[in-house]
């Protein structure tokens, strides 16, 4: 099944700590839509985000998929400006560029597709714990590699997709490794280049956090220029 992706990024520049407020400002101007803050009834809405927001190319950015893709288009006009409250600043935020795309998600025998994830959340309180106290760089590789698979299982099945192929996913490279805040609590944040077996959607996020900016998936090649 082909899914729509609709990407809709913005004049402004914000830092990170902003991402979350942005995020809040936007959901206000579409608080009767819950797919714009992903929680209904006070109750966070456990599937995969439709409309997730991110830094590509370093702008504010917004991404949409299927239903959220069509939101976006319909509710965020190319060229418009909107003023928006961010942490008590005022900044007006312009829509600069607005494309589509169509992914179809797939798997394969065998690893054959290179990826760029960035700021990708791994890690869980238990398995961090693991992870620390391994000793071996190919071990912590491995946990890594473990956990990775797990995500793009459960990134699949958000797009309605199940395949009878094991996921294979190995880390080829961590590129950079930090500590960030997290919902109030230190977790280790890492970009990783990858190499698996499954067509992964790129500008969507992976593994937790994929509505706030982390985990985002970027096409890649077998070698790094």
């Amino acid at each position: 099944m082909e899914h729509k992706i609709t990407i809709v990024s913005f004049n402004q520049k914000i830092s990170t700590k902003d991402l979350i407020g942005f995020r809040g400002a936007i959901a206000s101007m579409h608080s009767d839509n819950a797919l714009y803050y992903n929680h209904e009834n006070n109750s966070v809405i456990y599937r995969y985000p439709l409309i997730q927001y991110k830094f590509i190319e370093g702008k504010a950015s917004i991404v949409g998929i299927d239903e959220g893709a069509d939101f976006l288009e319909k509710d965020l006009q190319y060229g418009k400006t909107y003023h928006l409250n961010i942490n008590g600043q005022e900044y007006d935020f312009e829509v600069i560029d607005k494309k589509s795309i169509y992914y179809i998600p797939e798997s394969y025998e065998e690893p054959c597709k290179y990826y760029f994830i960035k700021g990708w959340l791994p890690l869980n309180q238990e398995n961090y714990n693991t992870y620390i106290n391994l000793e071996s760089i190919s071990d912590k590789i491995s946990l890594l590699d473990k956990i990775l698979s797990a995500n793009i299982l459960s990134l699949f099945t958000g797009f309605n997709y199940y395949s009878e192929k094991q996921s294979q996913a190995n880390i080829l490279e961590i590129v950079s490794s930090k500590t960030i805040q997290y919902k109030g609590t230190d977790m280790l944040s890492f970009d990783v280049r990858v190499k698996c077996n499954a067509n992964l959607p790129e500008f969507c996020g992976i593994g937790k956090g994929s509505s706030r900016g982390f985990g985002i998936v970027y096409n890649s090649h077998p070698r790094r220029k």
